[in-house]
């Protein structure tokens, strides 16, 4: 594609494809940093119990809602 970089042609073709695969393919550091900070993330349980605690508050906003 013209005018658009390399890097970003590879950053999109890692959001279809978030995996280790994808990511050391780009020969983008900036995207393996991506790569290892999703990846810390997904492994925190502190960030899985926040995510989770969120979507339920968010569930019971709903349900309220609906009875009103």
């Amino acid at each position: 594609m013209r005018g658009v970089s390399q890097e970003l042609i590879d950053l999109l073709h890692y959001f279809e494809s978030t995996s280790e695969l994808t990511a050391q393919a780009s020969g983008s550091k900036a995207i393996q940093e991506i790569h290892s900070r999703v990846q810390q993330l997904k492994e925190s349980e502190q960030i899985e119990v926040r995510y989770m605690q969120e979507w339920e508050e968010r569930v019971y906003e709903k349900m309220e809602a609906k009875e009103e």
